[in-house]
């Protein structure tokens, strides 16, 4: 799609969608998708597989997503909700990142990374993960009942359960909010 609004939805094999510039939506896939847009906004929603999405200027919004996640953005926010995640990746050059995982979050790797923008990560209490926050600029806040927790100036590490899975969130400028899922 040159310009304009796509839709694309009830695909069971992977879905690639590209637009140059306007509105990318795809609803209903199960067997993966790839989606990106140059300029414009790129939603997903309920959706299973590997699922790949990049935006150069707009926001992302994923919505009852599960599967390996890898979600971009150059300039905008991004918002993932994710019924379970075997690997999440969610970056922002310049925009605020919400992520929820709605399943305790046992194995894997999940990296969370803004250059300029709050972050906010919800995982069930009941995780079982390492827990990574670092940030240059920005305070930390994770209300996560951690074990084995290390500070080093505003940055927390510790450990959910027997620390099986991997979370790492990062920021250059911005505040980090790590919290149970509500």
């Amino acid at each position: 799609m040159t310009a304009g609004e796509a839709k694309v939805s009830g695909f069971t094999a992977k879905a690639m969608v590209h637009g140059q510039a306007g509105k990318v939506t795809v609803n209903g896939c199960s067997g993966g998708v790839t989606a990106s847009t140059t300029v414009g906004d790129l939603e997903i929603a309920d959706c299973a597989g590997e699922i790949k999405a990049n935006t150069s200027s707009g926001a992302l919004f994923l919505d009852n997503v599960d599967g390996e996640i890898n979600a971009h953005t150059m300039s905008g926010m991004a918002n993932v909700d994710a019924r379970r995640a075997d690997k999440l990746i969610v970056g922002s050059m310049n925009g605020a990142i919400d992520v929820k995982v709605r399943a305790p979050f046992s194995s894997g790797r999940m990296e969370v990374r803004s250059t300029s923008g709050d972050i906010t990560v919800s995982l069930p209490a009941a995780s079982n993960c390492r827990v990574r926050t670092a940030t240059n600029i920005g305070p930390i806040s994770c209300a996560l009942p951690l074990s084995a927790v290390e500070r080093a100036g505003p940055n927390v590490s510790g450990r959910l359960g027997a620390g099986k899975g991997y979370v790492e969130v990062t920021n250059d400028s911005g505040a980090i909010t790590v919290k149970p899922l509500e």
